[in-house]
């Protein structure tokens, strides 16, 4: 069975309440634009992965799939002097003679909407949202009742063996996630506080900002960027074949092993 590339875009916007059309959240990336070439272009099957190279083209190919949804743009502007390096030549050809269409995930709504297909995984299917302004973006502050933060904690450790939790209280679980590309401010984090959030989720780990948070009296809890990414998009595979009915096959990355304190600053 297969679906058109613009009845897949309709679901898409169906499924996460995104216009895909207009919104930056789902961007169609390397694929046509012209609605009826949309609508001429049939989707056989789906692969879902964090980052997406040459060496995926044949499990594509052998799992007759003709659509990736992936979380980093093709690096066109990688190119010096309008010639791309044969890494970047050879993946654009490949996806060209295959006739492979890609889908970028914006990281606003990986680490904001999407957060809240992360915590299915893990039984929460429904959670209180509220909106935040900070300096750089615009955020939500979730709310993980019914369960404490302790058992949020005991949950999300069994999904990721490179968590690390900075205890600095136990109180009500509202928290918040800091988006990698675009750190919170010293400001952001004082207003985070002030609106009643406990617990920061974050993908970056200093030691120099270690006392700030100490300082704000918030909690941290530390995800890899690597398994908060495969689980986030293992659960989406499962939502979308549901909704369109094709193959939907997640492909994973694997984790960065990471051994210090120091070692978690780079990233």
């Amino acid at each position: 069975m297969a679906i058109t590339l613009y009845k897949f875009l309709k679901q898409l916007r169906k499924t996460f309440t995104v216009d895909i059309m207009s919104s930056q959240a789902f961007t169609v990336e390397f694929a046509p634009t012209n609605e009826e070439r949309l609508k001429a272009l049939h989707i056989s099957g789906i692969l879902v992965t964090p980052y997406f190279s040459n060496s995926n083209i044949v499990f594509m190919l052998e799992n007759k799939l003709n659509l990736v949804l992936k979380t980093e743009s093709i690096p066109f502007a990688k190119a010096e002097k309008g010639m791309l390096v044969d890494k970047e030549y050879e993946l654009i050809r490949a996806l060209s003679i295959n006739n492979i269409s890609t889908i970028n995930m914006s990281q606003e709504w990986l680490f904001k909407t999407g957060f809240q297909y992360f915590l299915n995984t893990i039984g929460i299917n429904y959670l209180d949202e509220e909106p935040i302004t900070l300096d750089n973006c615009n955020s939500s502050i979730f709310s993980v009742s019914p369960i404490s933060l302790d058992e949020f904690i005991t949950s999300i450790s069994h999904l990721s063996k490179n968590l690390v939790f900075l205890d600095m209280k136990k109180e009500n679980s509202k928290l918040i996630v800091e988006n990698p590309s675009i750190p919170f401010t010293t400001n952001d984090i004082f207003a985070i506080k002030d609106a009643g959030v406990d617990t920061i989720i974050s993908f970056y780990l200093s030691s120099q900002r270690l006392p700030l948070y100490k300082e704000a009296n918030l909690n941290l809890i530390y995800l890899n960027h690597i398994d908060y990414m495969n689980i986030l998009l293992r659960k989406l595979a499962q939502i979308i074949q549901l909704d369109v009915e094709i193959p939907a096959l997640f492909l994973p990355q694997d984790s960065i092993k990471l051994k210090t304190l120091h070692d978690y600053e780079q990233y």
